[in-house]
């Protein structure tokens, strides 16, 4: 499978025009029916399974359609600068949550949730949401937020933590996720196992993965990572959220 990248900026727009030409002419809400709770937090009460972020399709008919999506690194709060080091943290409210794939059939009587895949690492071991590495002088231009509980409490990092953002389906079965914190590209099996993870190529970087990406990747703007990939003959395509600084 060859990569491509594209360094520009997505456009929600693209993503609406792609679900609607997916489910129909025009898009249409769908309700997904009685979402699993994930968790529950002081002040915040029970959270349901939602924030999905990329979408494939799978199969389709007259009136169904089964898609693939995927959550993102889970339910956090908006940034804020808790440490008074002058750049932005993030607070999450499950700092365990574990990011996953999940299998959704679409019919006229809204969405339901056939299969959820937990990622884990090779080991069978469950990844979790949690930035991968702090600013330090070998990752001055490689950095995430700092992760704070809701008790603002500074969390550990986490180096093979994922914020996922876009899915395909190869040929052959392996899902196809991009996200956000290396950025980096990963492939994982049918049941949920990170078989790679392919991140900049970065000296003194704690990520985990094979620094395989060109190192400039490593300039993007924070939190602003890959966002949306798709497969089209043998070439993988990703773009970034947000472009480059000038000069890459």
């Amino acid at each position: 499978m060859k990569i491509k990248m594209i360094l520009s900026t997505l456009t929600v727009f693209g993503l609406l025009t792609s679900c609607a030409s997916l489910l129909g002419t025009s898009s249409k809400e769908y309700t997904l029916n009685s979402p699993p709770v994930i968790g529950e937090a002081p002040d915040v009460g029970k959270l349901y399974l939602g924030g999905f972020s990329g979408l494939d399709l799978i199969e389709s008919s007259a009136n169904s359609w089964t898609l693939v999506t995927l959550t993102d690194r889970g339910p956090n709060t908006n940034s804020y600068d808790f440490d008074g080091d002058e750049i932005k943290d993030r607070g999450f409210i499950l700092p365990n949550f574990t990011p996953e794939i999940l299998i959704v059939k679409v019919t006229t009587n809204g969405a339901d949730i056939m299969r959820r895949i937990p990622l884990k690492d090779k080991q069978g071991k469950l990844i979790q949401g949690l930035p991968n590495q702090g600013k330090s002088r070998t990752s001055a231009k490689s950095f995430d937020e700092a992760p704070f509980n809701l008790k603002r409490e500074k969390l550990k990092f986490s180096r093979n933590g994922l914020d996922p953002e876009g899915i395909a389906i190869d040929k052959d079965g392996n899902f196809w996720i991009c996200e956000e914190y290396g950025p980096s590209i990963l492939k994982v099996s049918n049941t949920g196992v990170i078989l790679e993870r392919f991140i900049p190529n970065i000296p003194g970087t704690k990520r985990f993965g094979k620094p395989n990406l060109p190192g400039s990747l490593g300039t993007r703007k924070l939190n602003r990572g890959f966002e949306g990939l798709t497969i089209f003959g043998n070439k993988l395509y990703t773009a970034l959220q947000s472009p480059l600084p000038f000069g890459y």
